[in-house]
């Protein structure tokens, strides 16, 4: 979450930010680190890929597509699925077996385990085991799918707009409220966001999954439910339908040069967890 005042961009403060992690890196404990970087941020693109002041290689790996979905309760859904439900706490260990199961079909996918799911560990802040849905065939959990409200610890504000979107907003607004979509909040207020993890499942399931997810929070005050893949998943199609935004990034290994490093395989689908990035 790397974030700098304007002033101090591509100054020698910034050089000694990244000599510092450098010296945190040469505890050996990882040997290259991943990240993300929005296509639309090119300062950030120009000044991390540039190479100079030592700062380490950032190579780029895949493309990530977050989609948000709208959470408006006059918005028409599809009928939910019976096969869709939330959690039983006596399914926990069954839906995070095959969460994993599934994760590990991918490069840079997450761990988890029954007791971050339940709040017995730091790892997950905020997330309430309570909404995580699962989707059962014959008994059997064969998707998964949780829902993180995240507003305690991290919010999207609006701190402005250009002079054109001043003018565009309260058109924009109107078009808006007879669709069903979100409108364009005023300055200084917030984009409520919440966030789709813990995916796992076909792709049929996954929108049964995500149909269920976004019938239930609609209506409750929320804007978006974002989802993230990486290009080659599946279920990115899913989410495609239901998104109206959809936001672009890079994905990046990161490491520096002068270490002996092994890099990951390329060959393998990527597959980052926007909610923990």
């Amino acid at each position: 979450m790397l974030r700098g005042l304007p002033e101090i961009r591509g100054n020698i403060a910034f050089a000694r930010g990244y000599r510092y992690l450098h010296s945190l890196h040469a505890d050996g404990a990882v040997p290259y680190y991943f990240t993300t970087i929005l296509d639309d941020n090119m300062t950030a693109k120009t000044l991390l890929t540039s190479g100079r002041a030592g700062l380490p290689v950032y190579k780029p790996l895949a493309r990530l597509v977050t989609y948000l979905l709208p959470l408006r309760r006059n918005r028409l859904r599809k009928r939910g699925s019976s096969a869709v439900s939330r959690i039983e706490h006596r399914q926990l260990s069954e839906a995070v077996a095959f969460l994993q199961a599934w994760n590990g079909q991918y490069q840079f996918a997450p761990v988890y385990t029954r007791e971050d799911m339940l709040g017995l560990t730091s790892l997950l802040p905020g997330f309430s085991w309570e909404n995580f849905y699962v989707y059962q065939e014959q008994g059997k959990v064969s998707g998964t799918l949780g829902v993180w409200d995240q507003h305690s610890f991290k919010q999207t504000v609006v701190t402005a707009y250009s002079r054109k979107m001043r003018f565009i907003r309260p058109l924009y607004n109107l078009f808006a409220s007879i669709t069903g979509n979100p409108g364009l909040p005023q300055t200084g207020a917030e984009i409520k966001v919440l966030y789709a993890a813990f995916i796992s499942g076909s792709e049929n399931v996954f929108a049964a999954l995500l149909n269920q997810a976004c019938r239930d929070w609609s209506g409750k005050s929320y804007d978006y439910l974002s989802a993230g893949f990486c290009e080659g998943n599946p279920l990115s199609s899913v989410a495609a339908r239901y998104a109206t935004q959809e936001l672009s990034s890079t994905v990046y290994i990161v490491y520096w040069q002068d270490a002996n490093v092994v890099l990951p395989a390329t060959s393998r689908l990527v597959h980052c967890e926007i909610a923990t990035l």
